[in-house]
């Protein structure tokens, strides 16, 4: 279980690729997902 899940933002993950929609999970104040499943629980 996360402790923190942030739907349908804007993630910019430093390769210099467009930024995309997306959701990130946190767990004990790490990320632990990040992908463009929006809909995402």
């Amino acid at each position: 279980m996360l402790d923190i899940l942030i739907k349908n933002g804007n993630i910019i993950d430093r390769t210099g690729n467009a930024a995309f929609v997306g959701c990130v999970g946190v767990k004990n104040e790490k990320i632990m997902s990040a992908n463009t499943d929006t809909e995402a629980t």
